[in-house]
């Protein structure tokens, strides 16, 4: 309230600062603006159960608050249309990332990107691991593979409370050897991984964006992801172009 900004520009995740801002805004006259990374709505209920309606509640709230918004994505800018907010209200400004960097950085394992056949890894992954990113369907996949191609690789690059699961999983299906799991790494040595591999995937459920989708363009690798209704991923891959698995349920 005692400073003097020429704009606020409020992440609406955790949604209590929106209400505080709002004040602010109004106090002082200070233009405010709205920063959207998802649209729960139903949501709510898959992650909390019965209570998920007071995150339902609360996030309308915002929305009927919010006079200038930013969507990062396209599903976003749908989802909040659906809440009624207005269209002349919303701007998509998509998420970026730093494609000179990418592009220029030298990787140790810069034989590796000399060709698709003398790539490292024949599948990278590379996000939390939580339930809906569906890691599990991948190692699932990969031991179907196997079978026609015994020496396929995959790097799996997380955390996350899935982790002793998917190590579980890997070795009951018995590719285990055929998969290296690490943690989330330094930057440029996550890069590094992306250039050494054929393809990356994306199978969630629920995505707010898929910022590590345009890393893997920069990284000149294609992306495999799904047609899901909560995944804004999916309309950063193209039919024909790259590969976008059309299914109904996960």
């Amino acid at each position: 309230m005692r400073e003097k900004f020429d704009l606020i520009d409020v992440s609406v995740f955790p949604y209590f600062s929106c209400f505080t801002v709002k004040l602010a805004s109004a106090a002082t006259g200070t233009p405010v603006c709205y920063t959207w990374h998802e649209i729960w709505d139903d949501y709510w209920y898959d992650y909390i159960g019965k209570a998920g309606f007071f995150g339902k509640i609360v996030e309308r709230a915002v929305s009927r608050i919010s006079d200038s918004n930013i969507a990062v994505s396209q599903l976003t800018e749908k989802r909040l249309l659906s809440l009624g907010v207005a269209k002349e209200s919303i701007c998509v400004i998509p998420n970026g990332i730093d494609i000179e960097y990418i592009t220029g950085a030298e990787s140790q394992e810069e034989r590796f990107t000399a060709g698709v056949d003398r790539k490292m890894y024949d599948v990278v992954v590379a996000g939390r691991l939580i339930r809906e990113k569906n890691v599990d369907m991948i190692i699932r996949s990969l031991s179907l593979l196997k079978k026609q191609f015994p020496d396929i690789r995959c790097h799996i690059i997380g955390e996350g409370p899935q982790k002793e699961g998917l190590l579980d999983l890997a070795l009951k299906l018995q590719v285990s050897e055929n998969i290296d799991f690490a943690d989330f790494r330094d930057y440029g040595l996550l890069i590094e991984t992306l250039k050494a591999s054929k393809v990356f995937l994306l199978l969630s459920s629920r995505e707010g964006f898929g910022i590590s989708i345009i890393e893997a363009y920069a990284c000149g690798i294609p992306v495999i992801t799904v047609n899901q209704e909560n995944n804004a991923a999916q309309y950063l891959v193209s039919d024909g172009i790259d590969f976008r698995h059309q299914t109904s349920s996960l």
